[in-house]
């Protein structure tokens, strides 16, 4: 498969094969990257804002470009990824402020269960409230849609909420980066593979693994705690000073699940047995439900992903392409997970995932 690859054309839309995509995309792209980089923005307005999606209310940050153009019609809503700062994650406000300056409306919302490092179907549940809540709203979507913006984790969920029957209407476009489309793989690889990123790992044995084990809460923190001083990276870890209140044997379980891909899989095949396990991995995988979707789909993913692979990706797209959905997939060197390296010397590279982001801004 080559590094960028588009899917076929749906019923009543033209086939993607040979599709030229306007230059105002390709501007719009480049513009966008080359934001990301410098961090030099047209002046932006930002705020804080909140709906009400019933059982309470989300947060979110308002980016936008004092000279209002067209392209503020439908908002941007970028969903963070699973890190303790949410969306203000530098990286995160990074992305955002850069499609505000191409001229687009972005809405960063605050997932608290996404920002606690809960992983759970509910956050999907949680999207849906959310879309309909800013679809309703003319002010923020005048014309009652919006595209989506997310990666990692993040990503396979936003594909998960545009799947459903009652939000595909309402998403015009989505750009996924480094989404998974199959947790169970992404799990047995962050559980068995040494090489695999460590911050990942911890928040899967913080959710997963010490529920195997009978003092389950002081493991499943001890994780959290670990996953915490990675994340944060933290200058004093917190970690040591909590597991000297743990007993021998805990200290021993938990070095031994951090230390040990084989003892971890061991307990992650008990775990993956259990009816909850299951039916949670169920409604997080997509290859069933992405038939449903009615936006153009942005895959991009880094060829060396050590958190999700990019096979990923390749399965989401090969479904995608299956059902007919307009898709273009990003293979890149020049995207790890969650930073960009973006290199003089990787022009061919450059100018595919320019022609990504393109496909993406071309139907906001």
């Amino acid at each position: 498969m080559s590094n960028a690859t588009e899917g076929r054309g749906t019923p009543g839309i033209p086939s993607l094969k040979n599709r030229v995509i306007p230059m105002k995309a390709k501007l719009a792209s480049l513009n966008f990257l080359i934001q990301c980089q410098t961090e030099k923005h047209p002046p932006l307005e930002e705020e804080t804002v909140s709906r009400d999606i019933g059982t309470r209310q989300i947060e979110m940050i308002s980016y936008a470009p004092r000279k209002r153009s067209s392209r503020c019609g439908s908002p941007i809503l970028a969903v963070h990824g699973m890190s303790v700062l949410g969306n203000r994650d530098p990286r995160f406000v990074k992305v955002c402020r850069a499609m505000a300056g191409c001229g687009y409306r972005v809405l960063s919302p605050s997932i608290r269960e996404v920002r606690d490092l809960v992983i759970t179907p509910r956050t999907i549940t949680t999207l849906a409230h959310l879309i309909r809540a800013i679809c309703a709203d003319r002010e923020m979507s005048p014309e009652g849609r919006l595209s989506l913006f997310a990666p990692s984790f993040s990503a396979g969920l936003c594909l998960a909420v545009a799947s459903r029957r009652d939000i595909a209407p309402l998403v015009k476009s989505l750009c996924a980066v480094g989404a998974f489309g199959n947790v169970q793989t992404v799990i047995e690889n962050l559980m068995g593979d040494p090489e695999a990123d460590e911050y990942g790992r911890l928040i899967l044995l913080k959710n997963f693994l010490p529920s195997s084990f009978r003092k389950s809460s002081a493991l499943r923190l001890a994780f959290e705690t670990a996953a915490r001083d990675n994340g944060l990276q933290r200058e004093e870890p917190q970690l040591p000073g909590y597991l000297n209140r743990l007993g021998i044997r805990e200290r021993r379980t938990f070095a031994r699940l951090r230390e040990d891909a084989g003892y971890r899989l061991l307990h992650w095949d008990r775990m993956s047995r259990r009816d909850s396990v299951r039916k949670m991995m169920s409604a997080l995988s997509l290859h069933l439900t992405l038939k449903h979707i009615k936006a153009s789909v942005t895959l991009i993913h880094g060829e060396k992903d050590n958190v999700i692979p990019s096979s990923e990706s390749q399965n989401l797209f090969t479904r995608l392409r299956q059902e007919n959905i307009p898709s273009r997939l990003v293979l890149t060197p020049l995207i790890g997970h969650g930073d960009a390296r973006i290199h003089p010397s990787l022009v061919g590279a450059l100018l595919e995932l320019l022609a990504g982001f393109a496909f993406f801004f071309e139907t906001l």
